[in-house]
Parts: C-alpha cells; structure tokens; sequence
C-alpha cells in the first residue's frame, strides 16, 4: 500500500494535519494505522473514515482496475471482432457500388466504430 501511504501523507500536508490529529479523529492509533496500512489491511471502513477526516472523496485513496478481464474482455474482443466485419464489409460495398470517396467513408466509418485499440 505504498501508494496510499504516499497518498494519505501528501493529503494530510495538503491540509495541514498530522498523522496524530488523523488517527484521533478515526479513532485509530498511530501504531495501529502504520501497520494496518504496512499489512495491506486496511478496512473499506477505515478508508472511508480517513476520506471523511481529509474532507477528500475515497475514490482518491481506492483505485478500481477498470481493464476488463475473463467474459468481459472475450465480449469486447467478440464485439471488436464483429465491428471490422462491418468496416470491411462497408469497404467492399463503397468499391463494387463507386459510392462516394473512399477516405470519406472510412472516416465515418470510424468514427461509427470506435471500438478499434
């Protein structure tokens, strides 16, 4: 939890408060904040009461890993898949019919799709 540790003291030098005056507004001693934070075991209650303390949202503290991963990212990949079918299929459209200007096309359609990495 290095990260929140760096995290908990630049806020409470943002503010103007130590780790003492923290730790009694929690209800938490000083000792008992160090190593719950040093063990990685800090509780969802303990960080929001902290968050509460610093006046900060607790989204500053937690940070959610946002990359998709198992069935999520297989349907992203099937979602991705299906959309340069459609792209492609668009191409070869545009060719055999001589609609409009190609890089127009290709522009809009990328634009449609966005799903491309």
């Amino acid at each position: 939890m290095k990260d929140f540790s760096n995290k908990l003291k630049y806020r409470l030098k943002e503010i103007g408060m130590t780790q003492g005056e923290l730790c009694e507004k929690i209800g938490m001693t000083a000792n008992g904040l160090r190593k719950a934070i040093e063990h990685n075991s800090l509780q969802v209650s303990t960080v929001e009461a902290i968050s509460k303390a610093l006046e900060t949202n607790i989204g500053y503290f937690i940070e959610i890993e946002t990359k998709p991963t198992g069935m999520w990212q297989r349907l992203l990949d099937e979602a991705n898949t299906e959309a340069q079918r459609w792209k492609m299929r668009a191409f070869e459209l545009e060719e055999k019919f001589s609609v409009g200007n190609f890089q127009k096309l290709s522009k809009y359609v990328n634009s449609f799709f966005c799903l491309q990495h």
